[in-house]
């Protein structure tokens, strides 16, 4: 009798934390779901800030100084 007592306690024990582990892993899953979407977000972002910058950057001017009189 102890033995099968001890078996069905097992047998709970290994489903509670199976069904643990599975919740943990589909969160895990959430999460780096999560952290791609934010690293696209930031090369986009980071890309459209390196086009306003080259659009912003001096073309053919003439450089502002002393050395600059001719």
């Amino acid at each position: 009798m102890r033995a099968f007592v001890a078996m069905r306690n097992y047998i709970t024990t290994t489903t509670q934390i199976t069904a643990e582990l599975a919740e943990i892993r589909a969160k895990l899953a959430l999460l780096e779901r999560a952290d791609e979407d934010n690293a696209e977000a930031v090369n986009d972002l980071s890309e459209d800030m390196r086009r306003e910058a080259r659009q912003h950057l001096p073309g053919n001017r003439r450089p502002v100084g002393q050395n600059s009189v001719h």
